[in-house]
């Protein structure tokens, strides 16, 4: 799953994951992202969140998401100027996030993210979900 409210960077990360093959949930809106993993999305063990977005961050995404989903793996982005050795100390909720990517990033980076904590391995023939 990817959630960013920034529409192009939403559109660009999904992109890249579908050309790796990755199934994608996206979602905009951080609310509509929680109720589809609170639901239940069998398929969603990863989420690649933005840290700073409209109505809710991303970090208050993972608290509440793996209140009832405490498997799930949280990977933050952002565009702040964090290097990635440093993401520990600025996420003040990081017991819950797994790793941060910062932006830009490139398809290796992100796949790399994937390879690393994602539950599925690439198969191109799987139809996308998107939503938004």
């Amino acid at each position: 799953m990817v959630v960013d409210d920034d529409r192009d960077v939403l559109t660009v990360t999904t992109m890249m994951l579908e050309r790796n093959g990755h199934k994608v949930h996206a979602f905009s809106d951080p609310s509509l992202a929680l109720k589809h993993l609170t639901d239940g999305c069998a398929e969603c063990g990863l989420v690649i969140s933005d840290i700073i977005m409209s109505g809710m961050t991303g970090i208050e995404l993972a608290i509440s998401a793996k209140r009832s989903r405490p498997q799930l793996r949280f990977v933050v982005m952002s565009s702040l100027p964090i290097r990635k050795r440093e993401w520990r100390n600025v996420v003040p909720a990081s017991g819950v996030i797994d790793d941060f990517l910062p932006k830009p990033f490139s398809m290796e980076e992100i796949a790399g993210i994937v390879a690393k904590y994602g539950k599925d391995r690439p198969t191109a023939s799987t139809p996308n979900e998107r939503r938004s």
